[in-house]
Parts: C-alpha cells; structure tokens; sequence
C-alpha cells in the first residue's frame, strides 16, 4: 500500500506541469488559425497593382486580415475542443455577441462597423478570450441535462447558449476597463522608446533595436498612434 502511494505521489503532475500542459494546448490550438495567415498574405500580394493588379483577389485577403480576431475564436475554440462544430458555433456566437457589447460602450460612434472598434483595440485578444471561453463552457456543459420542457436546449445546444451570455458580460467588463488598460499598454511602449537605444555587443542596425524596444507596444497599435 504504501509503495503504491509513493508511486502515485511521485507520477502526479506538479501545478507548474499543469501550466505548461494548458499552455502546449492554447499553443496546438492556435496553429490552426495561424495556418491561415499564408494564404491571406498571398491573396493580398498577388492582387496588387504592381503583380496582378486584381482589386478582388486583394480585398478577399484583406477580408481575412480584417477579421483576425472572430478567426482565433472559432480556430482556437475547434482546437482545444477536437474539431467540435457545437464549439465552434459557440465561438462565433460568443464574438459577435462580445463585439457589439464591447463597441456599444468602448466607442458608440462605431456601433455600425463593430470589428472596426475591435481591431482599433483589443484586436486579436477578443478572439483568443472568446476562444478559450467558447472551449472552456463548451468542456463544462457538452453533456448537460435540463428539465423535460427545455430539453431541447440540453446537451451541445447548450453551449451556444451560455457562451452568448457570458460573452455578453466579457463585453461589458471589457468595454470598461479596456481604455485604462489600452492607456498603460501606450505609456509602457513609450516609456520603453523613450529609454533609447541599449548597448548591444555587437550594435545591431538601427531599426533591429528599434523593433526590440518596441516589441510590447507594437504588440496592440494603440489608439491614435499613427503611422511608422
């Protein structure tokens, strides 16, 4: 008995194994919409004027860029699911639902082009939550059972539904507190720029230690940032 204790002991994965588990898995998960991103870049090459010069092909890998962020939802939340369709639904229902929310209050003047206000802000973030959340209630409440008269919604039906609602509640948290952290994402890039060139050993270019040093910032264009 106790060399089978000892033995469980010692097998049981540790709380930072745990981390690196789910941290493989968001890893694993997000190849899937990456995968994409080549096929867009072609698109969008290839149409320009100074290739092909075919506005269509252009604006259909523009179309994709432009909606990066519902992408990572349903990719992410079909990859830490399996290839579940009931999580992916869940997904794009939880981003629509999160991106009119977080406009209505980040920035009303765009309530009518919502994924314009996403991608001005939290960008590729709302779809990597949405994703994960999707995944999470989707793991939680595949298999759930309801009363007789709601028996209907059991099950995957389920899922979409809890995942609108507490999309609907990220979306109001967010459409609140994202200014504030969107300001301190814009201080600390400027902070970092400001701090000037480091000494490195072998003095890359210029502009190698420009992107280093705004690495951070760069990494949501923060709001009236300009151009490079």
């Amino acid at each position: 008995m106790s060399s089978a204790n000892t033995s469980s002991t010692l097998t049981a994965p540790s709380g930072w194994d745990r981390v690196l588990g789910a941290l493989q898995s968001l890893g694993r998960s997000l190849m899937l919409p990456i995968a994409v991103l080549p096929a867009a870049a072609l698109l969008l090459r290839f149409g320009q004027s100074d290739l092909l010069n075919l506005p269509w092909m252009a604006n259909a890998g523009g179309a994709i860029f432009s909606n990066l962020p519902m992408i990572f939802a349903v990719g992410i939340a079909i990859g830490l699911t399996g290839g579940e369709g009931a999580a992916a639904l869940a997904a794009l229902v939880g981003f629509l639902v999160f991106a009119f929310t977080f406009t209505t209050i980040y920035a009303p003047a765009k309530i009518a082009n919502p994924f314009t206000a996403i991608g001005g802000s939290i960008d590729v973030l709302s779809g990597i939550l949405i994703g994960l959340t999707a995944a999470a209630l989707y793991r939680r409440f595949y298999d759930i059972r309801l009363p007789d008269f709601l028996a209907f919604f059991g099950g995957k039906r389920f899922v979409p539904i809890i995942t609108a609602v507490v999309a609907l509640i990220l979306g109001v948290i967010f459409g609140f507190i994202w200014t504030p952290v969107q300001n301190g994402i814009n201080a600390l890039g400027v902070g970092i720029v400001s701090l000037g060139a480091l000494a490195y050993p072998s003095r890359p270019a210029p502009r190698a230690q420009f992107l280093c040093l705004v690495s951070a910032w760069r990494l949501y264009w923060p709001a009236g940032g300009g151009a490079w």
